[in-house]
């Protein structure tokens, strides 16, 4: 063997990775459960200019997703943005000090009076202290990025933590697409039932998650599905000696 071509000196151990802190309700949409959707079709708002609605709600255990579609005429020179979708982006306020017409306001409101909107969405500021105690709420998460183009756009969003019984609110108002502040209920019992069919996939860390709910035999793997606010069924006793 040659030994001038030495192989080189193995790579240095890796550092290890701090521990990630635990997902909190509150900090938005779960991987590890699948959620009940429901279909709604939702008009917030409707001009010769523009429409605005929401399909459809997934509801998990601890909150709410959904999608607001936007449809728009196109303007005279045929601009990709006519009514600054991309408002993350702009200035909200005006110079003197108004909302800016081109912003789309998006909100929602709880039976008991508290609410969230996309200007204001309710994000917590944890302490450091005391990361555990949840924030007042509600959050309106999500909204960025956003999708499509031309006269068609879609933004997605979720609502912290599931509203209470009665009346849930989704708030709208686009004033450069003629579509003046509107008000649109249902009933929130519709997002309870459905959280209560949501469907968990894994635990939150794998040590939660017993021998029993995870096999490996060669390439098939099997992960057991149960309802995300369902209790785990109990052993089975075995039959008694007759």
């Amino acid at each position: 063997m040659s030994s001038f071509f030495a192989p080189p000196p193995p790579p240095p151990e890796p550092p290890e990775r701090p521990a990630q802190p635990p997902r909190r309700p509150w900090h938005g949409v779960p991987n590890r459960v699948i959620g009940r959707t429901v279909a709604l079709n939702l008009v917030l708002g409707h001009s010769d200019k523009a429409v605005i609605w929401i399909p459809s709600v997934t509801a998990y255990p601890d909150l709410f997703e959904f999608q607001v579609e936007i449809r728009h005429q196109p303007d005279e020179e045929g601009s990709m943005d006519l009514f600054g979708l991309h408002y993350q982006r702009r200035r909200s306020r005006s110079a003197d000090g108004e909302l800016d017409p081109e912003v789309l306001r998006l909100g929602i409101q709880l039976s008991d009076g508290r609410k969230a909107t996309n200007l204001n969405p309710g994000y917590p500021f944890p302490d450091p202290n005391d990361p555990n105690t949840p924030p007042a709420g509600p959050i309106l998460g999500g909204g960025e990025g956003g999708g499509g183009g031309g006269d068609g756009w879609h933004y997605r969003y979720w609502v912290w933590p599931l509203p209470p019984a009665g009346p849930l609110a989704f708030v709208c108002e686009w004033p450069i697409a003629d579509i003046p502040e509107t008000r649109t209920e249902i009933d929130s019992a519709l997002l309870l039932d459905a959280a209560a069919e949501a469907i968990t996939v894994w635990a939150e860390n794998e040590s939660d998650a017993s021998d029993g709910d995870r096999s490996t035999t060669g390439h098939v793997h099997r992960v057991v599905l149960t309802p995300a606010h369902s209790k785990p069924p109990e052993s089975a006793k075995p039959d008694e000696a007759s």
